[in-house]
C-alpha cells in the first residue's frame, strides 16, 4: 500500500524536525525549577513539585505534538 521510499523520507524528515526539540528540554528543565522554588522553601518540596511541573509540561507538549503530527499527515 505504501511505498518503502516514502516511509524512509518520512522518517528521515521527522528526524530532521525532531532535533530541535532538544532545544526546549533545558528551558522546560529550567521553568520547573523556578517554578518549584517559588511555591516552596525547603529542597525536597521544590524538588518534588519540580519533577511533577515538569512531566505535567513534557506531556502536554507530547500531545500537542501528536496533534500536529496527526494533523499534518492528513493535509
Amino acid at each position: 500500500m505504501f511505498d518503502t521510499t516514502i516511509i524512509l523520507a518520512g522518517i528521515y524528515l521527522l528526524g530532521l524536525s525532531t532535533a530541535q526539540i532538544w532545544y526546549a528540554v533545558p528551558l522546560v528543565v529550567v521553568i520547573s525549577l523556578v517554578w518549584g522554588a517559588t511555591r516552596h522553601e525547603r529542597l525536597t518540596e521544590i524538588i518534588t513539585h519540580s519533577v511533577k511541573s515538569l512531566l505535567w509540561v513534557l506531556t502536554f507538549m507530547g500531545i500537542i505534538f501528536a496533534l500536529i503530527y496527526v494533523a499534518g499527515y492528513f493535509q
